[in-house]
């Protein structure tokens, strides 16, 4: 799945650019079962690739995760990997983590609803 599907389908939202905290985030994803709907996406460090004006033409990135996201989740937690391809081939990749902790709800109901929003509309 890519970042542009994972947006569309709602499974990620994208963060408010003038945020500080945000600067640091891929995005947001969507955690099921939690305290908090979402959870902020981000390397362990800033990171950049280099490209020629050619290589910016062809150049992706993409977002890949384990998910849904069932809380409890861990801050620091390892979820996925982002990836910079050039023409279709991996030039770089790095792991990505939650920035945050967000505790299990108690309530039954929140539990049964979150469950039926993954079987309806997928996690």
């Amino acid at each position: 799945m890519n970042l542009e599907d994972c947006f569309e389908k709602s499974l990620l939202r994208k963060t408010d650019p003038s945020d500080a905290k945000a600067k640091r985030s891929l995005g947001q994803a969507r955690v099921w079962g939690g305290k908090e709907d979402w959870v902020d996406l981000v390397t362990k460090g800033s990171f950049s690739v280099a490209l020629t004006k050619e290589a910016r033409k062809t150049a992706a990135v993409k977002l890949s995760y384990k998910g849904p996201l069932l809380a409890p989740v861990r801050a620091g937690d390892q979820v996925g990997t982002v990836k910079v391809f050039i023409e279709g081939r991996a030039i770089a990749e790095l792991p990505v983590m939650t920035s945050e902790s967000v505790e299990a709800v108690d309530s039954m109901w929140q539990k049964a609803l979150d469950s039926a929003m993954i079987m309806a509309f997928g996690g």
